[in-house]
C-alpha cells in the first residue's frame, strides 16, 4: 500500500515537470518583424501619432523580442491608443506604468530599466505615465 502511494505521488511529480518543461520549450515568444514603428499616444487632449526613428525601433525590436508571452488579466489598464505598433501588431503600453505590454490576448514583461527607456519614447513625443 505504502509503495503504490509513493509511485502515485512521484507519477504525478514527473507529469507536471514534464508539463512545465513542455510549457516552457513551447510558450509563445514576441517575435517583431516589422522595420518601422508607430508610437500612439491619445489621451485626454493630447492626439500624438509618430513615426519612431530607426534607432528607437531597433531599441523597441530588442526590448520586446524574444520576450514570453502568457495569458494573464491584469489591471494595468491597456489601450491602442497609448502603444507601439509595427506592422499592424500593437503593442499597448502598462499606463499605470508597470512593466506589462499586451500584445493582442497576451502579455509579457519587460525590466524596470526598459520600462524606464520606453517611458523616455514617449515623454520625447509628450506623451506620460500614468494615464489612467
Amino acid at each position: 500500500m505504502k509503495k503504490h502511494i509513493i509511485i502515485s505521488i512521484l507519477a504525478v511529480v514527473v507529469l507536471l515537470f514534464t508539463g512545465f518543461l513542455l510549457l516552457k520549450i513551447f510558450s509563445p515568444k514576441v517575435n517583431i518583424s516589422g522595420e518601422k514603428a508607430k508610437l500612439s499616444y491619445i489621451y485626454n487632449d493630447k492626439n500624438i501619432i509618430v513615426d519612431l526613428s530607426a534607432e528607437e525601433n531597433k531599441q523597441l525590436k530588442e526590448m520586446f523580442n524574444g520576450k514570453k508571452l502568457y495569458k494573464d488579466s491584469p489591471s494595468c489598464g491597456f489601450s491602442k491608443n497609448i502603444s507601439i505598433c509595427f506592422n499592424e501588431s500593437y503593442f499597448c503600453i502598462a499606463c499605470d506604468q508597470c512593466s506589462t505590454v499586451k500584445l493582442d490576448n497576451k502579455y509579457f514583461n519587460i525590466s524596470k530599466a526598459d520600462r524606464k527607456v520606453l517611458n523616455g519614447i514617449f515623454e520625447k513625443y509628450g506623451g506620460s505615465f500614468p494615464c489612467i
